[in-house]
């Protein structure tokens, strides 16, 4: 086609439509001014029929933009979701990772056996000795009783002395009772004494100092009974010159007895005085902090506390804890002492008395009531 020449088919059509128009005019005698109207109707009518077109063509393609852009949306959202699905997945599995972790880290923990536990599981084993630190008058006898019910232990107040000729021939149970052993002795004298015994006491009457023993030793199970101070003082059998004397319950007629004993050095804060890091800081009502805290020091060492206050259920507690095969607590008949405030004035009958002892036995009281909370039974 010549864009310069040649006509577009609409053009053509106007065109020959025009002369048709001519031609009938022509033939029907109308004049010129009314063709020209002719005209101007018909030209008035494609413009109509024009617009029309518009009119529909327009709609048509707006309603068609819109599906358009209204499926291009949707498939904009699908990825969008899918993006999103696909992020929030690899979140979950991020946050289930974490999750994971923050659960096994715990459970590890929990996995890894702390040092009172393995030397718990040894002695179930037959690995680790039982080692008790006998303080005078503190269930010492009743407590080697019920063991040697679970196997053998020494002779005498499972201290010292045995049936056993081969191992009194070897001469390996060989206890200072006035020192513990040295760090590097435990190991050595736990494997010499556990294959003829499964428990010990010791009792250390000239308050050396028990912190240098590895009580962390891996085949040690060891053992403390801790009972109130005042308790103490009014069980039988005093300490050191008094040792003999049968003095009972504190009468008239034994008051300065009793005034004299209680101002004695080895009645003076008596338990902690064993298992503090020094004796030498006990000092009656003065004695200090630091001593209270070296005594605890040890204490939290210990694999067991008892309290002599629940004596018989923190004992039942030890023995299902190892498993031991102990079928008596205590002989038949023998009492269990009642351990509270009102008893211990009632027994004492003097107040004076009562608040010097008080006094005097300070630190040593802190230490037993500190004790308690860590005790196998909370009395």
């Amino acid at each position: 086609m010549n864009p310069f020449t040649d006509t577009f088919p609409q053009d053509r059509e106007d065109k020959m439509l025009l002369q048709e128009t001519e031609s009938l005019v022509e033939e029907s005698g109308i004049p010129p001014s009314t063709t020209t109207s002719i005209r101007t109707e018909n030209g008035e009518k494609k413009k109509q029929f024009r617009l029309l077109k518009v009119i529909l063509i327009v709609p048509t393609l707006t309603f068609l933009s819109i599906l358009v852009l209204r499926l291009f949306n949707q498939s904009i959202q699908n990825i969008s979701v899918s993006s999103s699905s696909s992020s929030s997945s690899r979140n979950n599995i991020s946050i289930t990772t974490t999750m994971t972790q923050q659960v096994e880290t715990p459970s590890e923990a929990c996995t890894e056996p702390t040092n009172k536990q393995i030397q718990i599981q040894n002695y179930k084993h037959g690995r680790s000795l039982i080692m008790n630190v006998h303080i005078t008058h503190h269930a010492g006898t009743t407590m080697c009783n019920a063991m040697k019910q679970a196997g053998k232990s020494p002779a005498f107040a499972c201290m010292r002395g045995s049936n056993d000729e081969e191992f009194n021939s070897t001469k390996k149970f060989n206890i200072d009772h006035t020192n513990s052993w040295s760090y590097q002795d435990t190991a050595i004298n736990v494997e010499a004494i556990r294959p003829y015994f499964h428990y010990i006491s010791m009792e250390y009457r000239g308050w050396g100092n028990l912190h240098r023993l590895n009580w962390e030793y891996d085949h040690i199970v060891s053992t403390i009974v801790m009972k109130h101070p005042i308790d103490r003082f009014l069980s039988g059998g005093k300490c050191g010159e008094f040792h003999a004397l049968s003095l009972g319950d504190p009468s008239n007629s034994t008051q300065d007895s009793y005034w004299k004993y209680a101002n004695s050095r080895c009645a003076d804060n008596y338990a902690l005085r064993v298992v503090t890091n020094t004796s030498s800081c006990v000092n009656g009502a003065n004695t200090s902090l630091a001593c209270l805290e070296g005594a605890k020091d040890l204490l939290r060492r210990s694999t067991y506390i008892i309290d002599a206050e629940c004596f018989d259920d923190s004992l039942k507690a030890l023995i299902d804890e190892l498993e031991l095969n102990v079928t008596t607590i205590r002989d038949k008949g023998k009492h269990t002492n009642k351990y509270n405030e009102e008893h211990r004035r009632q027994r004492i009958g003097n107040a004076t008395l009562y608040k010097f002892l008080q006094d005097r036995f300070r630190r040593d009281i802190e230490l037993y009531e500190w004790s308690k909370a860590q005790s196998i039974v909370k009395c």
